[in-house]
């Protein structure tokens, strides 16, 4: 599954972020914050702010465009 993952940088969003990925799901971050993501780990990321309808109308309509997600998990 492609899951996008809001607050992907904070405490339990990376930790669910690497559960996710090690699960094979391909996981896309979303946060204010890039986070250090580990060499080799397969996450998508894009930098902004959930509160802002506009920035993220933008990430849904990207992520459309290069195949859609199956799934949000909002933190």
């Amino acid at each position: 599954m492609r899951i996008l993952l809001t607050g992907a940088a904070g405490s339990i969003g990376s930790v669910l972020t690497d559960g996710l990925a090690d699960a094979g799901h391909d996981v896309v971050g979303l946060d204010l914050v890039v986070p250090e993501i580990p060499p080799g780990r397969p996450v998508g990321w894009h930098t902004v702010d959930c509160t802002d309808p506009d920035a993220v109308e933008a990430v849904f309509a990207d992520l459309d465009r290069s195949g859609g997600i199956d799934a949000v998990v909002h933190l």
